[in-house]
Protein backbone atom coordinates (compact mmCIF):
# COMPACT_ATOMS: atom_id res chain seq x y z
CA UNK A 1 0.00 0.00 0.00
CA UNK A 2 2.74 2.63 0.73
CA UNK A 3 4.71 1.31 -2.66
CA UNK A 4 1.26 2.53 -4.32
CA UNK A 5 0.99 5.42 -2.33
CA UNK A 6 4.60 6.61 -3.49
CA UNK A 7 4.18 5.49 -7.05
CA UNK A 8 1.00 7.52 -7.48
CA UNK A 9 2.81 10.87 -5.52
CA UNK A 10 5.59 10.41 -8.06
CA UNK A 11 3.16 10.03 -11.37
CA UNK A 12 1.37 13.20 -9.51
CA UNK A 13 4.52 14.84 -9.25
CA UNK A 14 5.87 14.23 -12.82
CA UNK A 15 2.03 15.13 -14.15
CA UNK A 16 1.91 18.87 -12.63
CA UNK A 17 5.80 19.54 -13.73
CA UNK A 18 4.98 18.87 -17.44
CA UNK A 19 1.60 20.64 -16.34
CA UNK A 20 3.97 23.51 -15.32
CA UNK A 21 6.31 23.45 -18.01
CA UNK A 22 3.80 23.01 -21.09
CA UNK A 23 1.73 26.27 -19.29
CA UNK A 24 5.50 28.30 -19.15
CA UNK A 25 5.75 27.49 -23.02
CA UNK A 26 2.47 28.97 -23.96
CA UNK A 27 2.90 31.88 -21.55
CA UNK A 28 6.33 32.61 -23.47
CA UNK A 29 4.66 31.44 -26.91
CA UNK A 30 2.34 34.34 -25.96
CA UNK A 31 4.33 37.40 -25.04
CA UNK A 32 6.47 36.85 -27.73
CA UNK A 33 3.30 37.44 -30.70
CA UNK A 34 2.14 40.26 -28.34
CA UNK A 35 5.44 41.91 -28.76
CA UNK A 36 5.99 40.82 -32.72
CA UNK A 37 2.22 42.48 -32.54
CA UNK A 38 3.03 45.35 -30.90
CA UNK A 39 6.15 46.41 -32.62
CA UNK A 40 4.87 45.68 -35.93
CA UNK A 41 2.13 48.26 -34.93
CA UNK A 42 4.33 50.81 -34.30
CA UNK A 43 6.21 50.35 -37.55
CA UNK A 44 3.02 50.99 -39.20
CA UNK A 45 2.13 54.16 -36.68
CA UNK A 46 5.49 55.43 -37.83
CA UNK A 47 5.13 54.97 -41.65
CA UNK A 48 1.38 56.34 -41.52
CA UNK A 49 2.98 59.95 -40.28
CA UNK A 50 5.98 59.77 -42.15
CA UNK A 51 3.42 59.33 -45.58
CA UNK A 52 1.38 62.03 -44.45
CA UNK A 53 4.07 64.83 -43.85
CA UNK A 54 5.39 63.21 -47.82
CA UNK A 55 1.73 64.47 -48.88
CA UNK A 56 1.50 67.55 -47.07
CA UNK A 57 4.89 68.40 -48.26
CA UNK A 58 4.26 67.64 -52.07
CA UNK A 59 0.91 70.01 -51.59
CA UNK A 60 2.56 73.08 -50.10
CA UNK A 61 5.00 72.71 -53.03
CA UNK A 62 2.30 72.43 -55.50
CA UNK A 63 0.43 75.26 -54.05
CA UNK A 64 3.62 77.72 -53.87
CA UNK A 65 3.94 76.51 -58.17
CA UNK A 66 0.82 77.42 -58.34
CA UNK A 67 0.98 80.82 -56.56
CA UNK A 68 4.40 81.84 -58.32
CA UNK A 69 2.61 80.81 -61.73
CA UNK A 70 -0.52 83.16 -60.79
CA UNK A 71 2.01 86.24 -59.51
CA UNK A 72 4.05 85.60 -62.77
CA UNK A 73 0.65 85.53 -65.04
CA UNK A 74 -0.51 89.08 -63.15
CA UNK A 75 3.16 90.96 -63.45
CA UNK A 76 2.60 89.96 -67.34
CA UNK A 77 -0.86 91.41 -67.51
CA UNK A 78 0.38 93.97 -65.33
CA UNK A 79 3.51 95.09 -68.00
CA UNK A 80 1.02 94.47 -71.14
CA UNK A 81 -1.16 96.72 -69.51
CA UNK A 82 1.44 99.47 -68.71
CA UNK A 83 2.67 98.89 -72.00
CA UNK A 84 -0.77 100.25 -73.49
CA UNK A 85 -1.30 102.64 -71.27
CA UNK A 86 1.98 104.23 -72.41
CA UNK A 87 1.22 104.16 -75.86
CA UNK A 88 -2.42 105.86 -75.38
CA UNK A 89 -0.30 107.86 -72.89
CA UNK A 90 1.74 109.17 -75.96
CA UNK A 91 -1.37 109.70 -78.08
CA UNK A 92 -3.11 111.83 -75.09
CA UNK A 93 -0.22 112.75 -72.22
CA UNK A 94 -2.31 114.66 -69.68
CA UNK A 95 -5.14 112.78 -69.44
CA UNK A 96 -4.04 108.90 -69.91
CA UNK A 97 -1.13 110.01 -67.01
CA UNK A 98 -3.33 110.61 -64.92
CA UNK A 99 -5.61 107.63 -65.82
CA UNK A 100 -2.55 105.17 -65.74
CA UNK A 101 -1.56 106.16 -62.35
CA UNK A 102 -4.79 106.23 -60.70
CA UNK A 103 -5.26 102.54 -62.67
CA UNK A 104 -1.79 101.12 -61.31
CA UNK A 105 -2.10 102.05 -58.06
CA UNK A 106 -5.33 100.41 -58.19
CA UNK A 107 -4.17 97.63 -59.45
CA UNK A 108 -0.94 97.67 -56.67
CA UNK A 109 -3.82 97.59 -53.96
CA UNK A 110 -5.33 94.58 -55.38
CA UNK A 111 -2.70 92.39 -55.73
CA UNK A 112 -1.22 93.14 -52.18
CA UNK A 113 -4.55 92.24 -51.03
CA UNK A 114 -5.05 88.72 -52.86
CA UNK A 115 -1.58 87.63 -52.25
CA UNK A 116 -2.30 88.32 -48.37
CA UNK A 117 -5.57 86.95 -48.53
CA UNK A 118 -4.06 83.75 -50.32
CA UNK A 119 -1.07 83.44 -47.58
CA UNK A 120 -3.43 83.94 -44.98
CA UNK A 121 -5.34 81.14 -46.28
CA UNK A 122 -2.89 78.65 -46.80
CA UNK A 123 -1.55 78.90 -43.59
CA UNK A 124 -4.70 78.59 -41.96
CA UNK A 125 -5.38 75.42 -43.98
CA UNK A 126 -1.93 74.25 -42.98
CA UNK A 127 -2.82 74.52 -39.52
CA UNK A 128 -5.96 72.70 -39.75
CA UNK A 129 -4.21 69.74 -41.28
CA UNK A 130 -1.43 69.46 -38.82
CA UNK A 131 -4.34 69.53 -36.18
CA UNK A 132 -6.21 66.79 -37.34
CA UNK A 133 -3.02 65.15 -38.00
CA UNK A 134 -2.10 65.26 -34.71
CA UNK A 135 -5.56 64.19 -33.09
CA UNK A 136 -5.75 60.89 -35.44
CA UNK A 137 -2.17 59.63 -34.05
CA UNK A 138 -2.98 60.41 -30.60
CA UNK A 139 -6.18 58.54 -31.24
CA UNK A 140 -4.46 55.90 -32.42
CA UNK A 141 -1.48 55.46 -30.22
CA UNK A 142 -4.60 55.87 -26.96
CA UNK A 143 -6.69 52.64 -28.72
CA UNK A 144 -2.96 50.59 -29.20
CA UNK A 145 -2.98 50.93 -25.40
CA UNK A 146 -6.02 50.43 -24.22
CA UNK A 147 -5.72 47.16 -26.77
CA UNK A 148 -2.49 45.90 -25.22
CA UNK A 149 -4.47 46.65 -21.59
CA UNK A 150 -6.93 44.89 -22.58
CA UNK A 151 -5.16 41.85 -24.03
CA UNK A 152 -2.64 41.61 -20.85
CA UNK A 153 -5.69 41.72 -18.54
CA UNK A 154 -7.18 38.97 -20.57
CA UNK A 155 -4.34 36.63 -20.41
CA UNK A 156 -3.73 37.39 -16.61
CA UNK A 157 -7.21 36.50 -15.80
CA UNK A 158 -6.62 33.25 -18.31
CA UNK A 159 -3.77 32.38 -16.39
CA UNK A 160 -5.30 32.70 -12.85
CA UNK A 161 -7.99 30.58 -13.95
CA UNK A 162 -5.66 28.02 -15.47
CA UNK A 163 -3.84 28.19 -11.67
CA UNK A 164 -6.61 27.94 -9.73
CA UNK A 165 -8.22 24.67 -12.28
CA UNK A 166 -4.86 23.18 -11.41
CA UNK A 167 -5.24 23.63 -7.93
CA UNK A 168 -8.64 22.50 -7.39
CA UNK A 169 -7.63 19.36 -9.59
CA UNK A 170 -4.63 18.64 -7.22
CA UNK A 171 -6.39 19.14 -4.37
CA UNK A 172 -9.26 16.70 -5.04
CA UNK A 173 -6.86 14.17 -5.51
CA UNK A 174 -5.38 14.74 -2.40
CA UNK A 175 -8.58 14.50 -0.70
CA UNK A 176 -9.29 11.16 -2.13
CA UNK A 177 -5.61 9.63 -1.36
CA UNK A 178 -6.56 11.20 2.00
CA UNK A 179 -9.43 9.51 2.68
CA UNK A 180 -7.89 6.20 1.45
CA UNK A 181 -5.08 6.28 3.75
CA UNK A 182 -6.05 8.75 6.48
CA UNK A 183 -4.04 7.43 9.31
CA UNK A 184 -0.85 6.42 7.59
CA UNK A 185 -0.30 9.28 4.81
CA UNK A 186 -1.80 12.50 6.96
CA UNK A 187 2.01 13.95 7.30
CA UNK A 188 2.43 13.36 3.66
CA UNK A 189 -0.24 15.11 2.32
CA UNK A 190 0.52 17.83 4.34
CA UNK A 191 4.07 18.18 3.06
CA UNK A 192 2.47 17.41 -0.69
CA UNK A 193 -0.24 21.00 0.01
CA UNK A 194 2.54 23.02 1.40
CA UNK A 195 4.48 21.79 -2.00
CA UNK A 196 1.91 22.38 -4.37
CA UNK A 197 0.76 25.73 -2.38
CA UNK A 198 4.34 26.83 -2.47
CA UNK A 199 4.53 26.23 -6.33
CA UNK A 200 1.06 28.33 -6.59
CA UNK A 201 1.78 31.38 -5.03
CA UNK A 202 5.07 31.75 -7.22
CA UNK A 203 3.81 30.84 -10.27
CA UNK A 204 1.10 33.49 -9.50
CA UNK A 205 4.13 35.80 -8.34
CA UNK A 206 6.12 35.38 -11.40
CA UNK A 207 3.16 36.28 -13.53
CA UNK A 208 2.26 39.32 -11.75
CA UNK A 209 5.86 40.52 -12.28
CA UNK A 210 5.36 39.83 -16.32
CA UNK A 211 2.11 41.80 -16.24
CA UNK A 212 3.23 44.53 -14.16
CA UNK A 213 6.67 44.61 -16.62
CA UNK A 214 4.67 44.81 -19.82
CA UNK A 215 2.66 47.61 -18.75
CA UNK A 216 5.18 49.50 -18.02
CA UNK A 217 6.39 48.59 -20.75
CA UNK A 218 3.33 49.95 -23.04
CA UNK A 219 3.33 53.37 -21.38
CA UNK A 220 7.17 54.05 -21.94
CA UNK A 221 6.66 53.58 -25.66
CA UNK A 222 2.83 55.16 -25.53
CA UNK A 223 4.83 58.44 -23.89
CA UNK A 224 7.64 58.36 -26.32
CA UNK A 225 5.89 58.23 -29.36
CA UNK A 226 3.25 60.77 -27.86
CA UNK A 227 6.60 63.09 -27.10
CA UNK A 228 8.07 62.38 -30.67
CA UNK A 229 4.34 63.48 -32.54
CA UNK A 230 4.51 66.74 -30.37
CA UNK A 231 7.99 67.43 -31.23
CA UNK A 232 7.38 66.88 -35.15
CA UNK A 233 3.58 69.05 -34.81
CA UNK A 234 5.83 72.05 -33.45
CA UNK A 235 8.69 71.80 -36.15
CA UNK A 236 6.24 71.40 -38.98
CA UNK A 237 4.28 74.91 -37.31
CA UNK A 238 7.89 76.28 -37.07
CA UNK A 239 8.43 75.38 -40.57
CA UNK A 240 5.20 76.91 -41.91
CA UNK A 241 5.61 80.37 -39.97
CA UNK A 242 9.19 80.36 -41.38
CA UNK A 243 7.82 79.61 -44.60
CA UNK A 244 4.46 82.79 -44.29
CA UNK A 245 6.92 85.36 -43.09
CA UNK A 246 9.21 84.76 -46.17
CA UNK A 247 6.78 84.71 -48.90
CA UNK A 248 4.65 87.68 -47.13
CA UNK A 249 8.72 89.85 -46.73
CA UNK A 250 9.28 88.86 -50.57
CA UNK A 251 5.61 90.31 -51.42
CA UNK A 252 6.28 93.46 -49.75
CA UNK A 253 9.79 93.61 -51.66
CA UNK A 254 8.19 92.75 -54.90
CA UNK A 255 6.04 95.83 -53.84
CA UNK A 256 8.02 98.02 -52.68
CA UNK A 257 10.45 97.01 -56.21
CA UNK A 258 7.43 97.86 -58.74
CA UNK A 259 6.06 100.76 -56.74
CA UNK A 260 9.62 102.31 -57.30
CA UNK A 261 9.62 101.55 -61.04
CA UNK A 262 6.37 103.38 -61.33
CA UNK A 263 7.25 106.35 -59.42
CA UNK A 264 10.62 106.08 -61.74
CA UNK A 265 9.01 105.76 -64.91
CA UNK A 266 6.02 108.81 -64.02
CA UNK A 267 9.16 110.69 -62.96
CA UNK A 268 10.92 110.10 -66.71
CA UNK A 269 8.17 110.85 -68.67
CA UNK A 270 6.81 113.95 -67.16
CA UNK A 271 11.04 115.08 -67.74
CA UNK A 272 10.37 113.63 -71.07
CA UNK A 273 7.12 116.15 -71.66
CA UNK A 274 8.55 119.02 -69.43
CA UNK A 275 11.13 118.79 -72.50
CA UNK A 276 9.18 118.46 -75.12
CA UNK A 277 7.18 121.40 -74.30
CA UNK A 278 10.10 123.69 -73.12
CA UNK A 279 11.46 123.26 -76.95
CA UNK A 280 7.90 123.71 -78.43
CA UNK A 281 8.29 126.92 -81.22
CA UNK A 282 7.53 130.13 -79.99
CA UNK A 283 4.42 131.59 -81.22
Amino acid sequence: MYSDAESMFIDMYLDAERMFIDMYLDAESMFIDMYLDAESMFIDMYLDPESMFIDMYLDAESMFIDMYLDAESMFIDMYLDAESMFIDMYLDPESMFIDMYLNAESMFIDMYLDAESMFIDMYLDADSMFIDMYLDAESMVIDMYLDADSMFIDMYLDAESMFIDMYLDAESMFIDMYLDAESMFIDMYLDAESMFIDMYLDAESMFIDMYLDAESMFIDMYLDAESMFIDMYLDAESMFIDMYLDAESMFIDMYLDAESMFIDMYLDTETMFIDIWMQRPCS
